[in-house]
């Protein structure tokens, strides 16, 4: 598994800290830094966002270890600050994964919105316009043939109702058409983000 450039930059960035959190005396609290690195992955997959806080929770307690084993004397605030740490580390990775979560099934929605306006678009220019061409066919045929005078009316009636349903129909679907462009613009300023 390679990493992207987030995570790579991520990683690094973990492994500053960490030798930072090393060499800065106890008592100085930066395991705030920390948690710029899972900010940084805030994005990514759930599994990136958990490895990754994990990581740096591992690398608090690490840290600790390593006082502890060069004999330095933690006070409680110490312990205090490191609890929080990564108590704060734990709930920005359960937004991050939540955020995740909503935003995948924001696309799934936006996929499934522009499926139902693709078949909207299908119905209506193919499905609905032949019965439309139909009447027309039709009223021009009686155009043709007809002679008597109420024949002549039902005629005009028809015509006119077919012409009026076939421009509805147009407007409809220049309508949906702009709907579904309106709708991938959304969609593109809402992934650029």
């Amino acid at each position: 598994m390679s990493l992207n450039k987030v995570q790579l930059i991520s990683a690094l960035g973990l492994a500053a800290v960490f030798i930072i959190d090393i060499v800065t005396p106890t008592d100085y609290t930066v395991d705030i830094l920390y948690l710029c690195c899972i900010l940084a992955v805030f994005k990514q997959s759930i599994q990136t966002i958990i490895g990754f806080s994990f990581s740096a929770c591992l690398l608090i307690s690490l840290s600790l270890l390593i006082a502890v084993e060069n004999g330095l004397m933690l006070n409680l605030s110490v312990w205090v600050n490191r609890g929080i740490s990564i108590f704060a580390i734990c709930i920005v990775a359960y937004i991050a994964a939540h955020y995740n979560k909503l935003s995948q099934l924001s696309r799934d929605k936006e996929k499934q919105y522009s499926k139902a306006l693709e078949d909207m678009l299908f119905i209506t220019s193919h499905q609905v316009r032949k019965p439309v061409a139909n009447i027309l066919g039709l009223v021009n045929l009686i155009d043709k043939d007809a002679d008597a005078s109420s024949l002549k009316e039902y005629h005009e009636h028809l015509q006119a109702s077919a012409s009026e349903l076939d421009t509805i129909i147009k407007e409809l679907n220049n309508f949906m058409e702009q709907a579904e462009q309106d709708q991938h613009t959304e969609l593109d300023n809402f992934t650029a983000l």
